[in-house]
């Protein structure tokens, strides 16, 4: 992972559009064993444990299941958007080992895993001025190589 990890920093920091990042952040997730991956970012007031309004994507999460997350405001019982929110910790997840979850949120995952987000993991981080951006790794099972 620091050979991917490296060459992702190399790639970005020659990055100078939304496909070279894009396509950098593509490369990373398919060398750790990720097929999807979608790159997140909006303003936002440090602290706010809810998604003050939707971000700006990239990525090549499924456009219906984007769509259908914020249309039925998932994002404000999604445990791991709450979670990035909240904290710089990386976070796993795979939908079917969350005992934790209530009702609703287990909804959310089956539905998520539909639409091949069956595992996954999220990493956050806030930077100057509110920016909050968050990376997103999902494959349709926990059967790939580890994070």
């Amino acid at each position: 992972m620091e050979i991917a990890l490296k060459e992702l920093r190399a790639a970005l920091a020659c990055a100078n559009e939304l496909e070279k990042v894009s396509a950098a952040a593509a490369a990373f997730a398919g060398k750790l064993g990720f097929v999807l991956y979608q790159l997140a970012w909006l303003r936002q007031p440090p602290h706010s444990q809810y998604f003050l309004e939707r971000p700006n994507f990239i990525g090549n999460f499924p456009a219906e299941w984007l769509e259908r997350y914020w249309r039925r405001h998932y994002h404000n019982e999604d445990c791991i958007a709450r979670r990035c929110l909240i904290s710089a910790l990386p976070v796993a997840w795979d939908s079917s080992t969350a005992p934790t979850l209530n009702e609703r949120q287990k909804r959310i995952a089956r539905e998520a895993a539909s639409y091949g987000l069956a595992a996954g993991a999220a990493v956050s981080v806030r930077m100057h001025q509110g920016l909050f951006v968050a990376f997103v790794l999902a494959r349709f099972s926990n059967s790939c190589a580890e994070v």
